[in-house]
């Protein structure tokens, strides 16, 4: 029993591990550049390239249909925050501008990352009905096109998003906005970003010091079977 308890709980350590270790390196006054990935949108997918570091780049996704992405230019993150910014009411935008991160998008989009997310398997279909429902779930249209190779799959991610928080999600997970500004300050094109979990980390942290209890005690009591053995 307490080698299956062990395993369980090395087990738990390597899940927790795994969750941080998802999260994008990425902060605020980094630089980043856009490529393009799978889809033809107009949106995403895109690859970010975070400090011109080629093993540093994440998939991603825009939040906003009146911005687009210049592959030829280097933008600079001036937030990592829960809302995309400078959008108008008729875009989900507040008073202040703000248009804050949906539930369903985040879950969607952390299942995207994980490669849990059901029909998503970063084909350009794919990729275009993720980024319509993103689109749809954000405000930025009143639905996703219905006569296109993609819509019934992007139907399936907004569907999928809703039936999350109508059985009790909440929140946004690690998923964030990365907010994006030109390098003379102006708005740019706000995007899709992981960060580490306060949670996860403290999670871990508790889960490394248990496990090295139980090593260390059944460490002890090995060592106390040898002596009495060679007593």
């Amino acid at each position: 029993m307490r080698i299956i308890g062990r395993s369980a709980l090395a087990l738990s350590v390597l899940l927790f591990t795994a969750s941080v270790a998802r999260a994008d390196n990425i902060a605020v006054g980094d630089t980043i550049t856009f490529a393009h990935g799978a889809g033809n949108t107009g949106g995403g997918a895109f690859i970010l390239t975070v400090n011109g570091d080629p093993a540093n780049d994440f998939v991603t996704f825009c939040l906003q249909m009146d911005r687009y992405a210049d592959t030829t230019s280097t933008f600079l993150v001036g937030g990592l925050t829960d809302s995309a910014i400078v959008e108008d009411e008729d875009h989900g935008g507040n008073a202040e501008g703000k248009d804050p991160l949906s539930s369903q998008t985040a879950w969607l989009y952390s299942r995207l990352r994980a490669g849990t997310l059901e029909g998503y398997d970063g084909s350009e279909n794919a990729a275009n009905a993720f980024q319509w429902a993103v689109w749809a779930l954000e405000d930025e249209v009143w639905q996703v096109p219905q006569n296109d190779d993609f819509s019934a799959l992007a139907n399936q991610f907004v569907s999928l998003g809703n039936q999350a928080v109508a059985g009790g999600f909440s929140g946004l997970l690690n998923v964030r906005v990365l907010n994006l500004v030109q390098m003379d300050g102006s708005d740019a094109q706000d995007q899709l970003v992981l960060v580490p979990e306060p949670s996860s980390l403290l999670l871990l942290c508790a889960s490394l010091l248990t496990l090295g209890f139980f090593y260390r005690r059944h460490a002890a009591q090995q060592g106390s079977l040898v002596r009495m053995v060679s007593l």
